[in-house]
């Protein structure tokens, strides 16, 4: 088993991840993990000691980890043996243990099962094929979900085959309307209003192992989580349902316009009326439903609109007032190359533009590939301070006090702008470390993520 070639065949593991329901994983090393609730992305692909390429969950609340075949396993709600290729080539006895030591624990009633669970059982749900979904809290731990199903015998820890029905499928299907949230929890505090609702096992990544066939020709609401992930499940929900049946009538909330905290949901915003009647409760989530818009490409352009309205999407402005009218270059998501022969100052004009950025509080963060920090604070201190003979080392040296009282007054400038900076042209010589560098500062809220040269980068095949 250690020697198969797929667990070192890193686009074996990739198809794994995206067939579970990791679409981020498509074209990229990470993003959010299939496995549970991931509103903040905390999934990546890493090669392992031996060159096996794996999948690790950074989340505590899922931490899973594993090669392609622990991938395999967890997708198809499988032990580890059945996953394993079938080639006895590739299974060595103690591989063959530890897969016995794996195996789902089986139980002769609901109580055992949930006796099992360790910490606080905060929610059971079962689905028509026999699918738990148990929502748990380990001790001093975030919310965890695990899958169990019913057996003739009582229960046992693995989940049913895929695709999974939708939660109270034989009601549902008796409704003309319906509304779809994400999780089991909030399905049933909503459904305590009168409201006919569904939701799917899994989370974010449960939605393509999902019969949705059900919902087809309805006309349904969609409620997403506040927050990216939940918006992209919602959004596949309905294009799933659309394809089974193109006139079915789809509206869909927008999460942003309820004065939600990030990734809050219908649950959260009915436990924010604590103080009224359920009378009151219904008018206000009847005027939630009434400001539901189309969904498809009416929606998605609403919901554009609705960022500029709210400042979301934007231009950040260059510090030179013709061209950012004229340009509108640096809208989130824009890729600007800066162009021009030898000479012409582009890397001037670039680190004239990021002290500006700097100075207005525009979060940012570039990759300067000539030179180190300190060549490049001395060209944005010339700018700043309108000397350029601090660049001079002859300057300096027949200057001291000048030099240095320039170094005293722009001692705030110097410290802020320069924890911006990353230079090293030896760590950052290929295009995948540069990717990944600039994956790391977006995650962390770089609104410019600037590259200077990109040219110096190292091509495939190039001398």
């Amino acid at each position: 088993m250690t020697d198969h070639p797929e667990r070192f065949d890193k686009e074996a593991l990739r198809r794994e991840i995206v067939e579970a329901g990791g679409e981020d994983f498509r074209h990229r090393d990470s993003g959010r993990c299939p496995f549970h609730e991931d509103h903040s992305p905390s999934g990546s692909i890493h090669r392992a000691e031996g060159g096996v390429w794996r999948f690790k969950c950074h989340s505590p609340s899922c931490g899973f980890s594993g090669d392609v075949f622990d991938v395999k396993a967890r997708r198809e709600g499988t032990d580890l043996a059945e996953a394993l290729p079938k080639d006895p080539n590739f299974q060595k006895p103690d591989q063959r243990k530890r897969e016995q030591s794996n195996s789902p624990r089986e139980f002769s009633s609901m109580e055992s099962l949930l006796a099992s669970i360790p910490g606080q059982v905060d929610d059971v749900s079962e689905y028509e094929n026999g699918l738990i979904v148990i929502r748990y809290y380990p001790p001093g731990q975030p919310k965890r979900i695990k899958q169990a199903r019913r057996t003739p015998d009582g229960f046992i820890e693995k989940a049913p085959p895929k695709p999974n029905p939708i939660l109270w499928k034989s009601s549902i299907l008796e409704k003309d309307r319906v509304v779809v949230v994400e999780g089991e929890k909030k399905a049933k505090v909503l459904s305590r209003f009168g409201y006919p609702v569904t939701t799917w096992p899994g989370g974010c990544g449960g939605v393509s192992h999902t019969d949705f066939k059900p919902l087809a020709g309805k006309k349904i609401i969609l409620w997403p989580d506040n927050d990216q992930g939940g918006i992209d499940a919602m959004r596949k929900v309905g294009e799933m349902v659309l394809e089974t049946d193109p006139s079915t009538q789809i509206k869909v909330i927008d999460p942003t316009r309820l004065n939600l905290e990030t990734a809050g949901d219908c649950a959260d915003f009915i436990e924010e009326m604590a103080g009224l009647t359920d009378e009151e409760k219904r008018a206000e989530l009847r005027k939630v439903f009434v400001g539901a818009h189309p969904f498809g490409l009416a929606s998605d352009l609403q919901s554009h609109v609705e960022r500029m309205i709210r400042g979301e999407y934007r231009p950040v402005h260059f510090p030179f007032q013709a061209l950012s009218y004229h340009t509108n270059a640096l809208l989130p998501g824009n890729i600007l190359i800066l162009a021009g022969g030898p000479g012409v100052s582009k890397s001037l004009f670039l680190v004239q533009c990021l002290a500006h950025w700097n100075e207005i509080g525009v979060p940012i963060a570039a990759l300067l590939l000539e030179g180190d920090e300190e060549f490049h604070l001395l060209r944005m201190l010339a700018q700043r301070a309108k000397e350029p003979g601090i660049t001079d080392p002859g300057w300096v040296e027949t200057n001291e006090e000048p030099a240095r009282a320039i170094l005293i007054e722009h001692r705030d400038f110097i410290e802020s702008i320069g924890s911006t900076l990353t230079s090293g042209v030896a760590q950052y010589s290929d295009h995948a470390s540069v990717l990944r560098w600039m994956e790391g500062k977006a995650k962390i809220g770089a609104r410019i993520i600037a590259v200077d040269p990109i040219t110096l980068l190292e091509h495939p095949g190039k001398d």
